[in-house]
């Protein structure tokens, strides 16, 4: 490791005591503090993936994801945010020399959001591209200075391969799209962002063809084995650290109350406790294999670059996701079911060979994975032709031996319910149809009620007195959202709680606060209920996705 690596990583785990500080702060304010990005600034954080000759740090791979990581040992949501605007300066290497000089000729860095998957269009024009739609996801854009986004680029042919292209705007040529409305992370400020006929000059985008193939214009400039990285491998290695560090840090946290804390019936300070070791140091082993894992792929995946060999397709979905391994799949469920209230999986029930998940499903309950009846029934009145319900589709009418079906009244192939353990299809609106088909199965807790007011003023009006109403309120949680709307700034406060009368005098209170500072509230629609299935506990999530 450099000396600038470890100077770099010794900043960031000095700054864990004040992002910890910070966090509540953040969710509220719904987004990053100032002075959380100055710290990183002062650091050098944003530069550990610019080009050296850019003035940039240029850290070998394995360094890179470390960073996020200890950043969410202090808070997930700084890590998550703050970890795309560092590593997006990784895409820009890529683009022409001319968008480099552009980007990172000031300051030496860029804060670019940008979501991967393409929407929009954009028409070829002279000098470059008109390009209108909307792309979601933008986290950190209240941060940012460029917006990078994907497109596909018309005027090729009805049946031609879409030409897709990695854009980036100025961040004021977008506009912020509201509704970023969550109950946790609120602090990365996900919000869509929309262009609407707006004309984007050559220079300013690569074929992302290009970026893949590793033949863009921006490699003739940047040689080391960084900028040689596989794209998706890059992304998602590093996009899981701030969830490792949040996880270890969960686990520090909750061993120093630990050593405190005294049984309410034994009397026995818990630290000392049997039973607690026990489930103390599972959690610390499954810690310590997960970062074993996880650094294990780094390193593997980066000696292979600069060593010059490509990463097989294997390779590289051995580094990103759990194999179609019937034991791996059941090993996962098992520990899933035993730690959560629900496990719920999507995907791999369809009709080819990889679509496994019945029959791992079966394995990880020890019981036979068979031809449901009544599943051939559904499928039957799907398929009005009996010659087209072939072998390969009766496939997706298997479920394990005792398992209660899931109705699908979008396809008819159904998923299926074994104890705690729900399986679904991997079809977003499919899924979607599916899961409301469950909900009454779910043990609920209490409705979350919620209430949400808007007003054009600044989200640094609303602060102090909104952290002041909080305090008052310890028992309704608030979330400030800021958005941009006819070009104007403005901020949606969602109050959510469990007690009606809670709810309803907080919103007064607020209503009152609004109107004082010289504002108009507008409460949108009507009060929302939030049906919360899954307040009884932790849900566990399994994919096996083909």
């Amino acid at each position: 490791m450099t000396d600038d690596a470890e100077i770099l990583l010794a900043r960031m785990a000095a700054m864990v005591p004040d992002l910890r500080a910070r966090g509540r702060a953040a969710e509220q304010a719904g987004r990053i503090p100032d002075a959380t990005i100055a710290e990183l600034d002062q650091a050098g954080a944003f530069r550990a993936v610019v080009p050296e000759c850019y003035g940039g740090l240029e850290l070998d791979f394995p360094v890179i994801p470390q960073i996020l990581r200890i950043m969410g040992q202090g808070c997930v949501a700084t890590a998550w945010t703050m970890g795309f605007l560092i590593y997006h300066n990784f895409q820009f290497a890529h683009f022409p020399e001319k968008a480099q000089k552009e980007v990172w000729s000031g300051r030496g860095y860029t804060m670019a959001p940008g979501h991967i998957m393409p929407s929009g269009s954009a028409v070829p024009v002279d000098g470059g591209y008109r390009v209108s739609g909307q792309w979601g996801y933008a986290t950190g854009i209240l941060h940012a200075d460029w917006v990078l986004f994907s497109a596909p680029v018309t005027g090729h042919g009805k049946n031609a391969t879409p030409d897709l292209r990695r854009f980036y705007v100025p961040v004021e040529d977008c506009e912020i799209v509201d509704g970023w409305d969550v109950s946790t992370m609120a602090a990365t400020g996900s919000y869509d962002m929309a262009l609407d006929d707006t004309f984007i000059p050559e220079y300013r985008q690569v074929k992302i063809a290009d970026v893949i193939a590793q033949t863009s214009p921006g490699l003739a400039i940047n040689q080391g084995p960084l900028w040689r990285m596989p794209f998706i491998s890059f992304t998602s290695l590093i996009a899981v650290a701030p969830m490792i560090g949040g996880a270890e840090a969960m686990f520090a946290l909750t061993s120093d109350i630990l050593k405190t804390k005294v049984g309410a019936q034994s009397g026995i300070v818990q630290q000392a406790a049997m039973a607690q070791q026990i489930r103390m140091a599972r959690i610390q082993m499954t810690i310590k294999s997960m970062l074993a894992l996880w650094e294990n792929a780094l390193d593997f995946v980066w000696e292979k670059t600069v060593s010059g060999a490509p990463l097989t397709m294997e390779e590289r979905a051995e580094a990103r996701v759990i194999a179609d391994d019937a034991d791996i799949i059941a090993d996962t469920v098992n520990a899933c079911r035993a730690a959560h209230d629900y496990v719920f999986t999507t995907g791999g029930i369809g009709p080819t060979h990889d679509d496994i998940t019945a029959e791992s499903v079966a394995h990880a309950f020890c019981v036979k994975n068979v031809l449901n009846p009544t599943a051939v029934a559904l499928l039957k009145s799907a398929y009005q032709d009996e010659r087209a319900l072939n072998q390969a589709r009766l496939r997706m009418a298997h479920a394990p031996e005792g398992a209660i079906l899931i109705d699908n009244p979008v396809s008819k192939a159904p998923g299926f319910q074994l104890e705690n353990v729900f399986v679904m299809a991997g079809v977003p609106r499919i899924m979607q149809a599916m899961f409301e088909g469950i909900v009454d199965r779910l043990i609920s807790g209490p409705p979350m009620l919620s209430r949400t007011l808007s007003i054009y003023l600044a989200e640094g009006d609303m602060a102090g007195p909104l952290s002041d109403l909080q305090d008052r309120y310890d028992d309704v949680e608030m979330g400030s959202y800021p958005f941009y709307r006819a070009r104007k700034f403005g901020c949606s406060i969602v109050l959510r709680s469990r007690d009606q009368a809670r709810l309803d005098a907080a919103a007064a209170e607020l209503d009152g606060i609004m109107r004082g500072l010289g504002g108009e509230p507008i409460e949108d629609d009507q009060v929302a209920i939030e049906s919360d299935p899954l307040d009884s506990g932790v849900g566990g999530t399994v994919e096996n996705a083909p």
